[in-house]
C-alpha cells in the first residue's frame, strides 16, 4: 500500500491476486510495484490480477499526512494501520507523533472555540 521513496512513503493502492504453486489463492499489496509482480508471474508461469484499492476520503487524507513526514521504511505497518483505521501508537515516542500532536491541537482549538462561543 505504501512505497518508500527517499525518506518518505507514498501511496501505492494496488493489490495483487494470484494462485501459488500449491493452488492456494493469495492476495497481497503489489509491492515493490505491479511491474515487479508481473515479471515474477511471467517467470514462474502463474496468472496474476491487480486490483486498485479504493480508500475513503478519511483514509486518503491520512495517507497524504503520511506522505509529508519522513519515516523509516521499517515503520510501514504502523503507517498502514493509521491510514486504514486511524490507529496511532500510544504516547509520542513514535514516528507519527507530529500527526498525533496536530490532532490534539485541533481538538483543543475546537474546545476553546466552543467555550468562547458559549456552546459549553
Amino acid at each position: 500500500m505504501l512505497q518508500h521513496s527517499g525518506r518518505r512513503f507514498r501511496l501505492y493502492p494496488w493489490k495483487a491476486k494470484f494462485t501459488d504453486r500449491h493452488g492456494n489463492e493469495k492476495q497481497k499489496w503489489a509491492l515493490p510495484s505491479k511491474e515487479w509482480h508481473q515479471s515474477v508471474s511471467e517467470k514462474q508461469s502463474f496468472d496474476i490480477e491487480f486490483e486498485k484499492v479504493n480508500l475513503t476520503d478519511e483514509q486518503y487524507k491520512r495517507a497524504k499526512e503520511i506522505e509529508r513526514i519522513e519515516i523509516p521504511e521499517q515503520f510501514r505497518g504502523m503507517c498502514i494501520d493509521y491510514i486504514m483505521y486511524g490507529d496511532l501508537p500510544d504516547g509520542f515516542l513514535h514516528h507519527l507523533w507530529k500527526i498525533e500532536l496536530k490532532q490534539e491541537q485541533e481538538d483543543q482549538d475546537d474546545l476553546l472555540t466552543d467555550i468562547l462561543l458559549g456552546r459549553i
